[in-house]
């Protein structure tokens, strides 16, 4: 999972690090309730840069550009897959684990970060907990 930086000035780095703390939530946490708070707000696109989840017939189709990572999967794997994601994504409720569903794919944490790997073609993608859980929303949404 490629990070960033961001260089703020110390006093909005100050009210972050309250907002973070007063969410309890991580710096990450925050800004990304932020970018959720713009979405809901509609002054930014709801999209996800680099995914693309969308239906194709009654599969949904997984991809993310980057990784390589893509599955394709029926509509009852999407929505498993995607509640497994939203577990993940949130801090202390995922757990490891292997789906073994109708398409193979295992899920896990590695230290603050979640790892989505397709166990036939080997794909692997490492997302921050935030990321998986909007996963997790789409994929859903997409298979209902």
């Amino acid at each position: 999972m490629p990070l960033n930086t961001v260089a703020l000035p110390l006093e909005r780095f100050t009210q972050l690090k309250h907002l973070a703390k007063k969410e309890g939530v991580t710096l990450s946490g925050a800004v990304a309730g932020l970018l959720d708070d713009a979405i809901a707000a509609n002054r930014l696109p709801d999209t996800l840069p680099g995914w693309l989840i969308q239906r194709i017939g009654d599969n949904v189709l997984l991809t993310h550009e980057v990784s390589g990572f893509a599955k394709l999967m029926p509509f009852d794997c999407a929505v498993s897959i995607g509640q497994i994601l939203l577990q993940f994504g949130h801090p202390m409720k995922g757990r490891s684990g292997h789906l073994d569903i109708d398409v193979m794919i295992e899920i896990r944490r590695q230290g603050a970060g979640i790892i989505m790997r397709d166990a036939e073609s080997m794909a692997e993608v490492t997302m921050a907990g935030n990321v998986a859980a909007d996963i997790g929303k789409r994929l859903t949404r997409a298979a209902n």
